[in-house]
């Protein structure tokens, strides 16, 4: 399944739109600017939003099909590999009641119905999935639309999301998974039989993890088997140097997890970034975190986020402009094609005064070197 995303270390969130009518970017207009944007940086791997709640707002109906399937077929027609993040559960699907109300972070309604219409999780080719299992049914059209097109499936986005908490919680406002940790091992096993058998090609991949401990839970529930990449998120300051601190300390944490199980997963990171306040640092982060991903062989690592108004104005280029680049955007620019092709060579990234990194590459050996921890600490 790691062969999904052989080559494609450089990712970056969603394309943004551009309405040529109005002349400026926003939630209309197409992704064609953007594709070709992502092709100038050097972008390897696009992770796109797949919402249940729009794809499927009532049972049936697709209101904004040509939208979402562009998402997949705007970055594919320039050679991006997809990450497609599978979420939000619709309002009819949800396991929502009076006292919490409705949202799309509910359990969806059936999860725990048989898979497939034998009354079994598991089933021979050409046996139905059940429609009483929504969650499955859904994944089942997607999968079934998109075969062959998506390098991977993300189940969720941070189902740990904000503290690692393992029990349920309707009506939390700040939990991006209302569900239990036993919620979301079914959530992956239902998604990896009906991927797997519609989309054999795709890889599983969580959905950006935060906490090793959570890891730990749902291996310790018997979800090994319905995962193939562990995704995590690491955002660190206040300088470039602290971003790459978390970024290593995150992924030593969950592989620490997977060793003590004796399994053998990669790492992608699907979020990391740095503020564009300060274009000069915001770029030394950016060379430093993917420069040590690839390094340490966590990949794809996708930048959050492509465009500004953003959470913590991490953007390399204005959203209505598609212009006006950030300090981070040469940087991307810069790297993208001096690690194509690379393959990390002996290096020590932990060395007291200077961090060295040497990578065989097409074109002939690359070094990154810097001294860690000389930046000017800055509010973060």
């Amino acid at each position: 399944m790691w062969d999904a995303f052989a080559g494609a270390w450089f990712g970056l969130q969603a394309l943004p739109k551009f309405d040529d009518r109005e002349g400026h970017g926003g939630w209309s207009g197409t992704r064609d600017r953007g594709a070709a944007l992502y092709r100038e940086l050097g972008v390897q791997l696009t992770r796109e939003g797949y919402p249940w709640r729009l794809d499927e707002p009532e049972p049936g109906k697709r209101p904004h099909a040509v939208d979402l399937d562009d998402a997949v077929h705007v970055p594919r027609a320039v050679g991006l590999r997809v990450m497609l993040m599978c979420m939000d559960t619709p309002e009819w699907a949800a396991a929502t009641g009076p006292s919490t109300g409705y949202s799309p972070h509910a359990v969806p309604r059936g999860l725990y119905e048989p898979i497939f219409v034998n009354d079994h999780d598991d089933a021979p080719a050409g046996v139905d999935v059940n429609p009483a299992n929504f969650w499955a049914s859904w994944l089942l059209r997607v999968a079934r639309r998109h075969r062959g097109q998506v390098a991977a499936y993300q189940i969720w986005n941070e189902p740990d999301f904000p503290s690692g908490a393992l029990g349920r919680a309707p009506g939390d406002p700040l939990r991006s998974w209302w569900g239990s940790v036993d919620d979301y091992a079914r959530l992956l096993r239902v998604a990896a039989r009906v991927v797997r058998r519609e989309d054999p090609g795709a890889a599983l991949v969580t959905g950006g993890l935060g906490y090793p401990a959570y890891l730990e839970a749902l291996l310790a529930r018997g979800a090994a088997p319905d995962i193939d990449v562990v995704d995590f998120h690491a955002y660190g300051g206040p300088t470039s140097d602290g971003a790459v601190r978390a970024l290593l300390e995150v992924a030593a944490g969950f592989r620490q997890v997977l060793r003590r199980h004796g399994l053998d997963r990669p790492l992608s990171c699907s979020e990391s970034g740095f503020p564009a306040r300060d274009p000069a640092e915001q770029a030394a982060a950016l060379v430093k975190l993917y420069v040590t991903a690839r390094s340490e062989r966590i990949g794809p690592l996708a930048w959050y986020a492509a465009t500004n108004p953003s959470w913590r104005q991490m953007g390399l280029i204005d959203g209505w402009s598609l212009g006006r680049p950030r300090g981070g955007f040469a940087a991307y620019h810069t790297l993208s094609r001096l690690l194509e092709g690379a393959t990390p060579l002996d290096s020590d990234p932990r060395p007291p005064q200077v961090v060295l990194h040497r990578f065989a590459t097409p074109r002939g050996e690359v070094r990154a070197a810097w001294a860690p921890f000389r930046s000017i600490e800055r509010a973060w």
